[in-house]
């Protein structure tokens, strides 16, 4: 027995089992609830609720939105075991719209082959 600001709690504040607790007649319904959320930046894209220790995977996921110049994906694609509320954050990636070459001009700046014999040969 623990004592709470050295009050002696036995029988009024004892430690149990999460399975225990929400068997509980009187414990309230979202004891046993879990909301994932899902967020692009400051918006929420939806919320899925599910059962205390339930899985979650890409395909209960709301749609990303797109943005432009971006290549968009969830900060996490499948959740297992969840025993906490948890968001999920849409993450945007800038395309790349030029690649670095293994070939390099005189001064070191990346080149492109002039042919495709060139590639072959590299």
């Amino acid at each position: 027995m623990r004592d709470i600001d050295r009050l002696s709690k036995a029988g009024q504040a004892e430690p149990t089992d999460y399975e225990t607790l929400i068997a509980l007649e009187n414990a309230p319904k979202r004891f046993g609830q879990i909301t994932v959320t899902f967020k692009d930046e400051d918006h929420v894209l939806g919320r899925v609720n599910l059962e205390y220790g339930d899985s979650l995977d890409e395909s209960g996921y709301p749609e990303l939105p797109a943005k432009e110049g971006c290549a968009a994906r969830w900060s996490t694609t499948k959740l297992t075991d969840l025993h906490l509320d948890t968001v999920v954050e849409a993450v945007y990636t800038d395309y790349i719209t030029a690649l670095a070459s293994i070939y390099e001009r005189e001064a070191g700046r990346s080149s492109l082959p002039r042919d495709r014999s060139a590639t072959a040969t590299a």
